[in-house]
Protein backbone atom coordinates (compact mmCIF):
# COMPACT_ATOMS: atom_id res chain seq x y z
CA UNK A 1 0.00 0.00 0.00
CA UNK A 2 1.32 3.54 -0.74
CA UNK A 3 2.47 5.53 2.21
CA UNK A 4 -0.35 7.89 1.09
CA UNK A 5 -3.50 5.16 0.32
CA UNK A 6 -5.19 5.86 4.20
CA UNK A 7 -4.95 9.25 3.92
CA UNK A 8 -6.31 9.65 0.43
CA UNK A 9 -9.20 7.26 1.42
CA UNK A 10 -9.53 9.42 4.65
CA UNK A 11 -10.08 12.62 2.27
CA UNK A 12 -12.17 10.93 -0.21
CA UNK A 13 -14.36 9.72 2.82
CA UNK A 14 -14.96 13.42 4.07
CA UNK A 15 -15.53 14.50 0.93
CA UNK A 16 -18.37 12.20 0.05
CA UNK A 17 -19.83 13.43 3.56
CA UNK A 18 -19.88 16.86 3.29
CA UNK A 19 -21.40 16.09 -0.11
CA UNK A 20 -24.02 13.85 1.33
CA UNK A 21 -24.62 16.22 4.24
CA UNK A 22 -24.77 19.47 1.96
CA UNK A 23 -27.57 17.83 -0.07
CA UNK A 24 -29.38 16.79 3.33
CA UNK A 25 -29.07 20.31 3.96
CA UNK A 26 -30.37 21.47 0.69
CA UNK A 27 -33.11 18.97 0.56
CA UNK A 28 -34.23 19.96 4.08
CA UNK A 29 -34.29 23.80 3.26
CA UNK A 30 -36.40 22.93 0.14
CA UNK A 31 -38.73 21.44 2.05
CA UNK A 32 -38.46 24.24 4.84
CA UNK A 33 -39.41 26.66 2.13
CA UNK A 34 -42.21 24.85 0.56
CA UNK A 35 -43.94 23.44 3.66
CA UNK A 36 -43.88 26.40 5.65
CA UNK A 37 -43.42 29.15 2.81
CA UNK A 38 -40.54 30.55 4.45
CA UNK A 39 -38.11 32.28 2.68
CA UNK A 40 -34.29 30.45 3.50
CA UNK A 41 -31.13 31.01 2.29
CA UNK A 42 -27.73 29.12 3.47
CA UNK A 43 -24.24 29.97 2.95
CA UNK A 44 -21.70 27.13 3.20
CA UNK A 45 -18.16 27.74 3.89
CA UNK A 46 -15.58 24.67 2.83
CA UNK A 47 -11.86 25.23 2.28
CA UNK A 48 -12.18 29.04 0.44
CA UNK A 49 -15.12 27.63 -1.32
CA UNK A 50 -18.63 28.48 -1.23
CA UNK A 51 -22.08 26.89 -1.77
CA UNK A 52 -25.30 28.80 -1.60
CA UNK A 53 -29.03 27.74 -1.17
CA UNK A 54 -31.11 30.08 -2.14
CA UNK A 55 -35.30 29.57 -1.67
CA UNK A 56 -36.12 32.46 -4.66
CA UNK A 57 -34.20 34.67 -6.80
CA UNK A 58 -36.14 37.54 -5.99
CA UNK A 59 -33.74 40.59 -6.04
CA UNK A 60 -34.41 41.94 -2.75
CA UNK A 61 -33.34 38.00 -1.37
CA UNK A 62 -31.01 37.37 0.85
CA UNK A 63 -31.45 40.87 2.22
CA UNK A 64 -28.18 42.93 3.17
CA UNK A 65 -26.62 41.86 6.64
CA UNK A 66 -27.34 45.85 7.73
CA UNK A 67 -31.22 44.96 6.96
CA UNK A 68 -30.87 41.69 8.85
CA UNK A 69 -29.33 43.46 11.51
CA UNK A 70 -31.87 46.22 12.00
CA UNK A 71 -34.45 43.75 12.35
CA UNK A 72 -32.51 41.69 14.94
CA UNK A 73 -32.37 45.03 17.07
CA UNK A 74 -35.87 45.76 16.36
CA UNK A 75 -36.49 42.01 17.38
CA UNK A 76 -34.77 42.38 20.55
CA UNK A 77 -36.17 46.02 21.77
CA UNK A 78 -39.71 44.38 21.40
CA UNK A 79 -38.59 41.78 23.74
CA UNK A 80 -37.43 43.88 26.11
CA UNK A 81 -40.22 46.16 25.77
CA UNK A 82 -42.66 43.56 26.59
CA UNK A 83 -40.42 42.05 29.67
CA UNK A 84 -40.60 45.46 31.17
CA UNK A 85 -44.75 45.59 30.69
Amino acid sequence: MPPNGGSSKIAKRLAEKFRNRKESLVRKCDELRFHCQADVYILVSRNGRYYVYTSTDHPSWPPSPEHVVSALFNILALDTDSALG
